[in-house]
Formats: C-alpha cells, sequence, structure tokens
C-alpha cells in the first residue's frame, strides 16, 4: 500500500491508500492500481497520480 497524491485541473487531494493492481508489462508504462484511499469525487478523468513522497519532498 501506498499514498498518493491525485493531481487534476489544479487541485490536489490525497489518497491514503493505492495499491498496485497488476504491475506494467514489458515495454508498458500502464499498470492497473486499486484506490483503496479514495477521494470525495471519485477519479476525475485527466488525472495524475504521484507518490505522496513528491509532495513530502522525501527524496
Amino acid at each position: 500500500m501506498y499514498a498518493a497524491e491525485l493531481h487534476v485541473a489544479g487541485e490536489i487531494a490525497v489518497l491514503d491508500e493505492v495499491a498496485v493492481k497488476y504491475s506494467p508489462t514489458d515495454g508498458s508504462l500502464e499498470a492497473c492500481l486499486r484506490v483503496i484511499g479514495g477521494c470525495p469525487d471519485g477519479l476525475p478523468p485527466g488525472g495524475v497520480l504521484f507518490p505522496a513522497e513528491c509532495g513530502e519532498r522525501v527524496h
């Protein structure tokens, strides 16, 4: 489980629990994620997920 930030239309929502359901296959950057700690309005189209560590300046 990971914490993530959802960035969309200049807004940021924190998702407490995101898990990788299916990892990317060779040559692909796409994966299937399961959002357990959902955001209030669901996941809007055009949203981008970043690890929560980015906003916390951990790395």
